[in-house]
């Protein structure tokens, strides 16, 4: 979802060019996406957030056979 640095040149070069003509939503869309600081850091960071319970979960279950096994 995130534009290319060409593509975003691009939207931004038809926009100076042409400042009588509103950009389509699509376009917006991309200039505001490029607008926000370190997004692919942050992007990251969510998936991480949305992901941690389950990386967690598989984690300890390998914990507790490993635990298990090393008891037996």
């Amino acid at each position: 979802m995130i534009g290319t640095t060409e593509e975003i040149e691009m939207i931004k070069e038809a926009e100076r060019n042409n400042p009588d003509v509103s950009l389509g939503h699509a376009e917006q869309f991309l200039l505001i996406l490029d607008s926000i600081s370190d997004l692919d850091c942050r992007r990251r960071l969510w998936a991480f957030k949305l992901d941690f319970t389950a990386i967690e979960t598989e984690i300890l279950e390998a914990m507790k056979s490993l635990k298990e096994g090393s008891k037996k």
